[in-house]
């Protein structure tokens, strides 16, 4: 209940004054204001640290309540099971899915399953990143996608790490720091939970969609006209490039190349197969048993996708398997390949 206390006491005999009068009401104070001396269509703002459950009210959090990542300094509204934070446009209570459980700071992706959807993070810079976990309930959470956050990193954290960017890591709902900008990025340290070390405070930004910087290299025909002269089954090899990723992405491998019926070829016929090899590992067929006749040529054509969770030196082949035919000479030529991070 709320106490009204007056601003001047007067005792019995004591002189009445306009001055006094005044004081009685200029200086009169209200204390122990609560909800219940509201009427039901009126909140109040509460300055404290917002308790887990105050339905219809207001706080203005200085006490940075972490059950869920409050921040000192937060204006907070309670509402469908939920604190809000009063800057909506930088928060959205989506759906996760109902076999995780994320917590404050977990990292959170795009799920296109269902709407306004999102799922842990757990593949190292993931680009789909909508932002991090200010608080769950149920099978909803409250996503920060631009602004001040909680995030949590899978690893410990040091004042060198202030600055750092932060992206997805391979560990379920969890960030971790980046020197440079990589794709993926979604955020930047700005201070260390002195209490966990594998918590940092950080400015939640759009994850960065890298445009997929294309490294070309072309091969000559000219370099590449050793033909096998078919007399038993044979293969022939062609080095297609060697990989340096410079960030541990994916990246796709195109390839446009043919192979061509030597002189000699004529009336004669062949089947080969024609693959993209690293090492001994097939990554993708081209063509499969197909059958040449005559001076003839034949388009080897690819667009692939490379796993890909290192900066280790990868090298691709371009092999061609005869399995058959009456005979004959063909060579490879292999005219473009690229490869691009995506």
């Amino acid at each position: 209940m709320a106490n009204l206390n007056k601003g001047t006491t007067f005792v019995s005999g004591g002189e009445v004054t306009a001055a006094k009068l005044n004081d009685m009401v200029d200086n009169a104070t209200i204390t122990d204001i609560t909800a219940t001396d509201l009427a039901s269509n009126n909140a109040m703002v509460t300055i404290g640290t917002a308790p887990a459950n105050k339905a219809g009210n207001l706080y203005f959090d200085n006490g940075s309540n972490s059950t869920f990542g409050a921040k000192n300094g937060e204006l907070l509204v309670y509402s469908g099971g939920m604190f809000h934070s009063a800057a909506e446009n930088v928060e959205t209570v989506m759906t996760f899915l109902s076999t995780e459980s994320p917590v404050v700071g977990s990292v959170m992706t795009l799920d296109t399953t269902t709407n306004d959807q999102v799922k842990m993070s757990s593949v190292a810079n993931d680009t789909s990143v909508v932002g991090v976990v200010a608080e769950t309930s149920s099978t909803k959470a409250r996503v920060v996608r631009t602004g001040y956050a909680k995030v949590k990193c899978n690893g410990s954290l040091t004042d060198a790490n202030r600055g750092n960017y932060l992206v997805a890591s391979a560990t379920a709902g969890q960030a971790t720091t980046a020197s440079v900008i990589e794709a993926g990025t979604f955020g930047r340290v700005m201070s260390i939970d002195l209490s966990d070390d594998t918590i940092a405070y950080a400015m939640i930004f759009p994850a960065t969609q890298p445009s997929g910087t294309a490294y070309m290299e072309v091969l000559a025909e000219d370099n590449n006209t050793t033909g096998i002269s078919y007399g038993q089954i044979e293969t022939y090899t062609q080095a297609l490039l060697t990989v340096t990723p410079n960030k541990p992405h994916p990246f796709s491998l195109k390839l446009n190349a043919y192979w061509k019926a030597g002189d000699g070829f004529n009336n004669n016929t062949i089947n080969f197969t024609a693959s993209i090899k690293e090492g001994s590992n097939t990554l993708h067929t081209l063509v499969s048993s197909v059958t040449i006749t005559d001076q003839s040529t034949h388009p080897l054509t690819a667009d692939i996708l490379i796993p890909n969770t290192s900066t280790e030196e990868r090298t691709f082949t371009l092999l061609l398997d005869a399995d058959s035919g009456t005979g004959g000479t063909y060579y490879g030529h292999v005219q473009a390949v690229q490869w691009k991070v995506v």
